[in-house]
C-alpha cells in the first residue's frame, strides 16, 4: 500500500514542491493551505482550502479521518516573511507558534500514529563565518526566526513527554524550482527572484573578507530539499538537521551566473548591511551520514529551473494579482 502523506501550506513553495515529487514518487497526497493554485492540484489526490490552524477541529472539506490515517504530516505551513514579522510579531507567534501547538496536541490526543516532519529555518543560529552545526549557538533575531526556535523548542518537549516521532529540517536558503511545474510567487526577497524579475539589483557590500569581495551564502536546490524529504520518510528518521550545500556561492557569482543565462543586469553598489556576516553556510554532515542523503544540484541547475519557471505558461498566465497580500503572508514560501 503506498503511503499516505499530509501537507499544511501545499500551495506554498516547498510544500507544493514536495507535493509534486512526491506524488510522482507514488504517495497519496492531502493538502491544506489557505489558497489553492490550480496548476498543483493534479498532484493532491484531496486539499482543502483551510487554515492548519482548524484542522484539529475541521471537518469541512476533507474529514480528518483522512488525517489521522498519513503515515506523515509535513508541516510547511505558517508566516514565513522576516520584515514583516518585526512589525507584527504577535502575528507571528499565533500563527506559527499558537497553532502548531495546538496541532502537536491533536496529534498526541487522538494517538495519532504518524511521522510529524517540521520546516524550520538556518535564521534561528547565531551567525558566524565557519559551518554552522546543529550544536551551534542559536541567536534567531526576527519574530520569524525566534517563532522557529519556539517550535522546535515545543516538538522536543512533545517528543520527550509524549513520544512524538519528529524530524526537524533547518532550511538554509531554499532556492531553484520544479522546472516548469512549480517555484517561488512574484517578489520573492532573495538574490535569485530579484535577478530575474528585474534588469536592476543593489549589491551591498564588496569588502566581504571572500575571495571576490562579496558575501557568500548557502543556496540549496529545491529539488534537493524534497529528496531529503523522501528519504526521512522512507527511513522514519528523528531528530535535526541542517539541508544546505555546505560551500555556498557568492553574490557575485551568482551575478555573474544568472548574466550568463539572461544578460547584463545594471548592478548598482550599496553599504554593507550591518551584521552581514562574510559567510553563512551549513555543515551538512549529519544530514548525510543519517539521511544517506547529499545535495547534487548545482549553480548552473538553480538558475537552469529558475529560467524555466520564470518563462512558463504557468509563470506568466498566473493571475497572481488576484491573491491578496495578506493571504501570501498566511502560508508559508
Amino acid at each position: 500500500m503506498r503511503k499516505k502523506i499530509g501537507i499544511t501550506g501545499a500551495s506554498g513553495f516547498i510544500g507544493g514542491s514536495l507535493a509534486i515529487e512526491l506524488k510522482k514518487r507514488g504517495y497519496t497526497i492531502y493538502g491544506l493551505d489557505v489558497i489553492q493554485k490550480d496548476h498543483l492540484m493534479p498532484y493532491m489526490d484531496k486539499f482543502e482550502v483551510e487554515d492548519y490552524g482548524n484542522l484539529p477541529s475541521h471537518s469541512r472539506g476533507m474529514p480528518l479521518d483522512l488525517w489521522l490515517d498519513v503515515d506523515a504530516i509535513i508541516h510547511c505551513a505558517g508566516t514565513s516573511l522576516v520584515g514583516p514579522s518585526i512589525k507584527r510579531p504577535v502575528m507571528y507567534y499565533e500563527n506559527n507558534v499558537a497553532k502548531t501547538i495546538n496541532l502537536l496536541t491533536w496529534m498526541v490526543d487522538m494517538r495519532h500514529p504518524g511521522h510529524f516532519i517540521f520546516s524550520s529555518s538556518a535564521s534561528v543560529y547565531k551567525t558566524k563565518n565557519t559551518p554552522l552545526a546543529e550544536e551551534d549557538l542559536l541567536q534567531p533575531l526576527s519574530p520569524y526566526a525566534k517563532s522557529k526556535m519556539m517550535i522546535e523548542s515545543v516538538i522536543e518537549d512533545f517528543r520527550q513527554s509524549h513520544g512524538l516521532k519528529a524530524c526537524v529540517f533547518r532550511y538554509f536558503n531554499a532556492c531553484g524550482a520544479m522546472g516548469e511545474e512549480h517555484g517561488q510567487d512574484p517578489d520573492a526577497s532573495h538574490i535569485f527572484p530579484r535577478l530575474f524579475e528585474s534588469n536592476f539589483f543593489t549589491l551591498n557590500g564588496t569588502d566581504y573578507n571572500t575571495p571576490d569581495k562579496t558575501c557568500i551564502r548557502d543556496y540549496i536546490h529545491i529539488r534537493d530539499i524534497v529528496n531529503a524529504h523522501a528519504l526521512a520518510i522512507e527511513g522514519h528518521l528523528t531528530g535535526l538537521y541542517n539541508l544546505g550545500n555546505s560551500t555556498g556561492y557568492s553574490n557575485l557569482e551568482i551575478i555573474n551566473s544568472v548574466e550568463k543565462v539572461l544578460g547584463k543586469k545594471h548592478i548598482a553598489l550599496g553599504e554593507r548591511r550591518k551584521g552581514d556576516s562574510d559567510v553563512l553556510i551549513a555543515d551538512n554532515s549529519l544530514a548525510r551520514s543519517m539521511l544517506g542523503w547529499a545535495p547534487v544540484h548545482t549553480l548552473d541547475d538553480i538558475i537552469n529551473d529558475l529560467n524555466k519557471w520564470y518563462n512558463s505558461k504557468i509563470f506568466k498566465g498566473y493571475k497572481w494579482n488576484q491573491l491578496s497580500t495578506n493571504t501570501f503572508q498566511q502560508r508559508s514560501s
